[in-house]
């Protein structure tokens, strides 16, 4: 079972675009996979994050050392970052869905077609739609005026405009998941003030999702995705999905 895991993983040396001096650190990494030295293959792709910001590559491999070490949380971490990037990327969700499967976490059941469609591409993706659609309306204006088929017209309008309106539907829903956090401890005390002498309400397990506010004195304000669990935790047992805003869009 275990080597059927590690083939769907399908750990993919594709080191897409490697730049700078950084491309001898990933063949390194790399090799440190394969021969099973997973906290080393670890270590070296965190350097190239460091030094070259995300790479999909980077962060898939990167995600399947922590899966092959069990450390399910910042294997999630890894491939959920990797999806704000590429979010509709079949292996990374292949990847996600086993690291989540090892870590006993099962996702909420949340998906309406729509929340579907708005999250499944990327802020990019989005502004992309929206700027052809908004460069549209005007040019469906001066058709209308000037051209003869005005119904069609009028047609190719109202749908340039559903189309806008989607796309501003999923910027707004991609902003939304910036406040996304995963649990990396293996178990993480969930306290009622931020601070490590205060009294717990329990604790959250490694790998889920929870939704991120404040963060004071070195711990963050959280609360679970089915909103049965809320307080503060320390910084170290939870990271954001998205911690820099320029992420999903590049």
């Amino acid at each position: 079972m275990r080597m059927i895991k590690r083939m769907v993983l399908g750990f993919l040396l594709m080191g897409g675009f490697v730049y700078g001096n950084t491309e001898e650190v990933f063949k390194n990494a790399n090799s440190d996979y394969e021969g099973g030295r997973f906290p080393e293959a670890a270590k070296s792709y965190q350097e190239i994050l460091k030094t070259d910001g995300p790479r999909v590559s980077v962060l898939r491999n990167l995600g399947s050392s922590y899966f092959q070490m069990a450390e399910n949380g910042r294997a999630i971490l890894a491939f959920e970052r990797a999806l704000t990037l590429k979010p509709r990327d079949p292996d990374l969700l292949a990847n996600l869905k086993l690291a989540q499967d090892q870590a006993a976490v099962y996702p909420l059941n949340e998906g309406s077609f729509w929340r579907t469609l708005l999250e499944r591409n990327s802020a990019r993706w989005w502004s992309m739609a929206a700027l052809a659609a908004a460069i549209l309306l005007p040019l469906s204006a001066l058709a209308w005026f000037f051209g003869k088929a005005r119904l069609w017209i009028a047609i190719f309008a109202a749908a340039d405009l559903v189309v806008l309106g989607i796309a501003i539907a999923g910027l707004v829903a991609g902003s939304t998941k910036q406040d996304r956090g995963i649990i990396v401890a293996k178990t993480a005390t969930v306290r009622i003030s931020p601070f490590e002498k205060a009294d717990d309400r329990g604790s959250i397990a490694e790998g889920r999702e929870v939704s991120l506010g404040k963060e004071t004195n070195g711990y963050f304000w959280i609360t679970s995705k089915d909103g049965s669990q809320e307080g503060w935790v320390f910084k170290d047992e939870v990271a954001q999905v998205s911690p820099d805003p320029q992420w999903p869009v590049r």
